[in-house]
């Protein structure tokens, strides 16, 4: 009974640290599902994070049809980075960033259905 109960409580520290492990260190992700209007998405770092070096950022997405737009990385108002997307896609729109927020929006020019899907990381100085 007893070598049951540690076994069991080895299983559980390895999953927690595991868990712990995967939730600091993997991407975080969203996907836009809306792709007949402008969406906008802010993200940000992890509370707890500290000052901030790099944004790792991925754009992924396909339209169904011959839907066409832009994706643009903004720190508040200012444009950073602008990539044009159609068909099936993958944009690396990653770089130095100093903010603890970034703002993304999509904007259509011929609107179809589709997905576009971000994946980020905030990476400390």
């Amino acid at each position: 009974m007893k070598k049951l109960l540690i076994k069991i409580i080895v299983t559980l520290a390895i999953a927690g640290a595991g868990f712990f492990l995967y939730q600091v260190f993997m991407p975080k992700d969203l996907t836009i599902d809306d792709l007949s209007s402008t969406q906008t998405v802010i993200i940000q770092k992890k509370q707890g994070q500290g000052e901030i070096g790099r944004l790792e950022l991925t754009v992924t997405g396909s339209f169904r049809g011959e839907g066409v737009g832009d994706v643009m990385l903004k720190d508040g108002n200012s444009l950073v980075r602008k990539k044009e997307v159609k068909g099936t896609f993958k944009h690396d729109m990653s770089g130095i960033w100093y903010s603890n927020t970034a703002k993304i929006e999509y904007i259509p020019f011929k609107p179809d259905k589709g997905y576009v899907t971000i994946k980020y990381k905030f990476i400390e100085k």
